[in-house]
């Protein structure tokens, strides 16, 4: 399944930001923010070893409807099926064959551990050739009072680069079909920024898979340097919610 991605731009202060650019003989470059700090939104009976960074019964600075995917086109939701169902389906059928060995369905998925999450995240890097060390790396399984600390404690990144990011994560117990990433970026209250991209489809397996985006370019210039607000999630084609989370970042002038 090939991603989607959908961009806003709608900088605060725009016509100061371009009378800026202006002056500076520069033009004002594209919002493009997909880079993030996660941990698990989940029950505690599903995912008994995740935890929430944000309790919906506070009031959140981006709303739950702002966080909406688009449809995908020609996809209708089927009937659910057990790891189990999947690895028993016609085995003469070769495309299907393809399929299941594509999610690591095979003789050994009865060895899957069936208490295990359906989802866990391991790391995100922020992969460019000017950042230190080629990248900057964050790592998801911490502590709650740890990843808490993105939010008053922004990432800092450097204004102008072209940077790709890449998640690493784990599939426990189940096929996950059709996952997605979508987060909104906001300023002083005022969206800038709304970014979908398709994960795809992943079976378990104890090695983690590890997904890379398209690159994008950060914002630059006086009036796009600054404290942005940001709320994620990752889903599914069917609208289950496996992780939820908000943070922050800053655009400065180096990392």
């Amino acid at each position: 399944m090939h991603g989607a991605q959908i961009r806003v731009a709608e900088f605060p202060l725009q016509e100061e930001e371009e009378q800026q650019q202006h002056r500076e003989g520069g033009q004002p470059s594209a919002a493009c923010f997909p880079f993030t700090t996660i941990q698990h939104l989940t029950t505690q009976h599903e995912y008994p070893h995740t935890f929430h960074t944000m309790s919906h019964a506070q009031d959140p600075t981006i709303a739950d409807e702002e966080l909406a995917t688009t449809a995908t086109a020609g996809y209708k939701v089927g009937e659910k099926k057990s790891l189990a169902e999947y690895s028993q389906l016609d085995a003469e059928d070769e495309s299907l064959a393809r399929w299941k060995a594509s999610l690591g369905i095979g003789a050994s998925t009865g060895a899957v551990d069936p208490n295990a999450p359906k989802l866990s995240l391991h790391a995100l890097s922020l992969v460019s050739s000017s950042a230190p060390g080629g990248s900057v790396s964050i790592n998801l399984q911490q502590s709650k009072e740890q990843l808490a600390q993105f939010k008053q404690n922004p990432l800092n990144v450097k204004e102008g680069v072209e940077y790709s990011v890449k998640i690493r994560f784990s599939v426990g117990s189940d096929i996950l079909s059709g996952l997605k990433y979508v987060q909104v970026v906001k300023r002083a209250g005022i969206k800038v920024d709304k970014m979908e991209e398709m994960i795809g489809s992943y079976g378990p397996r104890a090695e983690p898979y590890e997904k890379t985006f398209a690159s994008s370019e950060a914002p630059s210039g006086m009036m796009a340097r600054g404290n942005y607000s940001v709320r994620s999630r990752v889903v599914d084609d069917d609208n289950n919610v496996f992780a939820d989370w908000e943070w922050a970042f800053k655009i400065a002038k180096d990392w």
